[in-house]
């Protein structure tokens, strides 16, 4: 590598060497795009009601465990946020059903749904524990 004038060099060693040269903002995406079946879109994950209920109250978990100063609530919040539990809350028929029934560890889409909307539930209570606590 040497002889051709090739450097082996660390992340931060090109930061302190370089100017950037743009920042990275949003994006607009016309479409998502996804391997995990023959659509190629979100449709897997977000496409019925038990699966966007699940999102919203997701969602609206979000806003209020922002105001909290917790990083183990943060981190459960986290990991509900894993794309997984809406997968298996998917009700697409065909070849990706057999995928999704593979992968996941729940019977049906609806105990799916049922176990997620209980966790969610659970941490819902401890975020605004946590912040009628504050207040008080």
């Amino acid at each position: 590598m040497l002889e051709k004038g090739i450097t082996i060099t660390t992340p931060l060693e090109i930061m302190q060497n370089h100017k950037p040269v743009g920042e990275v903002g949003a994006m607009d995406i016309e479409s998502t795009v996804s391997w995990a079946d023959d659509e190629k879109d979100i449709s897997a994950w977000i496409s019925n009601e038990m699966q966007w209920h699940s999102f919203e109250s997701l969602q609206n978990l979000i806003k209020y465990a922002q105001q909290i100063d917790n990083a183990s609530l943060m981190g459960l919040i986290r990991r509900i946020s894993s794309a997984d539990h809406f997968y298996y809350m998917s009700t697409k028929g065909g070849h990706i059903s057999q995928i999704i029934r593979y992968f996941s560890p729940y019977n049906s889409p609806q105990e799916a749904f049922i176990t997620y909307i209980r966790a969610l539930s659970l941490l819902e209570d401890a975020v605004f524990r946590e912040i009628w606590g504050k207040r008080n």
